[in-house]
């Protein structure tokens, strides 16, 4: 199931902003693609999935980025229900 557009959590904007600084201030719906919407490429990918570690250790972004990758649905609303689930299954 593709994540519809959704208000985008605080928290996934300042991952991004934290790898892509020019998107400080930026109105984000969530069905935004990080690679053909927002410019970001692999190095940008993996930035972005050693900031989510740096952030919280048990969170790994691989599988994210692996789907992506395989299924070309790499919107900010699929990243952030990634966290979320992440989040969940280490809280829980």
């Amino acid at each position: 199931m593709i994540p519809t557009a959704t208000a985008v959590p605080a928290a996934v904007v300042d991952l991004l902003v934290a790898v892509r600084p020019s998107l400080a201030g930026v109105a984000l719906t969530g069905a935004e693609s990080l690679t053909g919407d927002l410019g970001f490429d692999s190095l940008d990918l993996v930035s972005l999935a050693n900031e989510v570690r740096a952030r919280n250790p048990r969170v790994d972004l691989r599988a994210w980025i692996a789907d992506t990758m395989e299924s070309e649905v790499d919107s900010v609303a699929s990243l952030a229900a990634a966290l979320s689930a992440a989040e969940e299954n280490d809280n829980g």
